[in-house]
């Protein structure tokens, strides 16, 4: 049993909350996205939330965490959806919001720490010619590190392609549990032991990352009287190598009626795909647009600040906009199979009809133009549910299921040796964040690799 007095008292001189129901409402994510997940995590809570300020901050709670062997979880800003932040047993929660600060940048390379907001981020480095490659829907509120250890892409994989690919991340500074806890650094392809780990393999206080060309980004949006029509553009637009884009998003009808800030531009029956360009693609994309019967119904110009809008329509977003319309919809993540996206979204509708609603992303994975899918599911079971992805598999697409909060059983899809050695090394007793990753649980079971 963990002496939370003498804990307390070791960590006085941190703020910290202790109140029980704040410590579950800081545990929490956007888990209930999933009717299977919620019941799992709803109740699960931290015993403590600290909010250190200082590194010396850091390595007092570890040193505390590993004398008394208490779990630590890390907290960015909780955005996101499959409980990467709740701790499955409780302990110590450590909110990293305080390390917000850009420590420098170099050109086309920023170092930057860990619990700096993606959108602040921007603003600070804009001015300089240079923008961060991706954001989630979520850009005005996540942190770079939450981003990172939680997320897999975004707005931006057009280009970029997904946040594990290399290149993508250039080095990162982890605090370790090891008996003596120190701040180790990270670089090239070392890196990626924390890359999209949950915080299961250390505490990211830092990140070295490549920057873009910051453009002038225009929004715009572009309705079809079908949703092939719409995905035909989309896919287009993608794959034509002279436009400078940041986003492509299908939103088939009626979805684009759940959202308050686009519906009225569009009519029922129509498919929305929205895009931004930079200035100098615009033109074209409109030109391409109407050669294929689109309708352009909605446009905003960088003057016409914050660009967010349709930023706030894609990826998970979307289904936020759903399930505030309606509850009962949940999702699914996947990549549809390469020159049958068009087929396997006819023969589902055909026979799932109006409990699949198609939401597509455009995105490059090593070198080419893919279509992945976050359709909107109306939730009628787990069985139900289980059929649906059963039938998406056998049909060729890569499931990455958002059901569930193991790391390898979502989006990995497989164990990471590098992440597992790494852990070994630098977390002997498994207190960062356990539960979550099933190569630990399969040679170490529930924690500690001490012998």
């Amino acid at each position: 049993m963990v002496d939370w007095t003498a804990v307390d008292h070791a960590l006085a001189g941190i703020e910290s909350d202790r109140d029980r129901a704040t410590c579950q409402r800081l545990s929490l994510d956007y888990a209930h996205f999933s009717p299977i997940l919620w019941p799992q995590l709803q109740d699960r809570a931290a015993d403590r939330v600290l909010y250190p300020r200082t590194e010396a901050d850091l390595l007092a709670i570890a040193r505390v965490c590993v004398q008394e062997q208490i779990p630590l979880t890390v907290r960015g800003a909780a955005t996101g959806n499959y409980g990467q932040c709740t701790p499955l047993q409780g302990g110590i929660l450590v909110d990293l919001t305080a390390f917000d600060q850009i420590v420098w940048q170099r050109g086309s390379r920023l170092r930057v720490q860990a619990g700096a907001k993606l959108a602040a981020i921007d603003r600070a480095i804009r001015p300089s010619g240079w923008e961060l490659r991706w954001a989630p829907s979520t850009y005005r509120t996540a942190t770079i590190g939450g981003f990172f250890a939680g997320g897999s892409g975004g707005i931006g994989s057009i280009t970029y392609g997904q946040l594990r690919d290399r290149g993508n991340l250039l080095g990162a500074k982890v605090l370790t549990l090891e008996a003596e806890p120190r701040f180790v650094e990270l670089q090239g392809e070392a890196a990626q032991a924390i890359n999209h780990a949950y915080g299961c393999t250390g505490l990211i206080t830092e990140l070295e990352i490549p920057l873009a060309p910051a453009y002038d980004w225009q929004e715009c949006m572009v309705n079809f009287p079908s949703w092939s029509a719409a995905l035909s553009f989309a896919q287009a637009i993608a794959e034509a190598d002279g436009l400078i884009k940041k986003m492509a998003c299908v939103l088939a009808d009626p979805i684009p009626s759940f959202c308050k800030a686009i519906k009225d531009a569009c009519h029922v029956g129509e498919t929305a795909v929205l895009l931004l360009l930079s200035e100098s693609s615009q033109e074209v994309a409109e030109a391409i647009a109407s050669d294929m019967g689109g309708r352009i119904s909605w446009q905003r110009s960088p003057q016409d600040q914050p660009l967010t809008t349709l930023i706030e329509q894609s990826w998970n977003h979307t289904t936020l906009h759903a399930r505030s319309t309606d509850p009962a919809w949940t999702y699914l993540q996947m990549l549809l199979p390469l020159g049958q996206e068009a087929a396997l979204i006819d023969a589902f509708q055909s026979r799932w009809g109006d409990s699949v609603l198609w939401h597509l992303e455009l995105l490059r994975s090593h070198g080419q133009v893919r279509v992945a899918a976050l359709p909107l599911v109306r939730f009628e079971g787990r069985d139900r549910l289980q059929q649906l992805t059963d039938e998406l598999t056998a049909a060729g697409a890569i499931l990455f299921d958002p059901h569930t909060y193991c790391l390898e059983d979502g989006g990995m899809k497989q164990i990471d040796i590098q992440q597992l050695t790494f852990k070994e090394q630098i977390d002997p007793q498994g207190l960062f964040n356990p539960g979550k990753m099933r190569a630990w649980a399969e040679k170490y079971g529930d924690r500690s690799a001490v012998t």
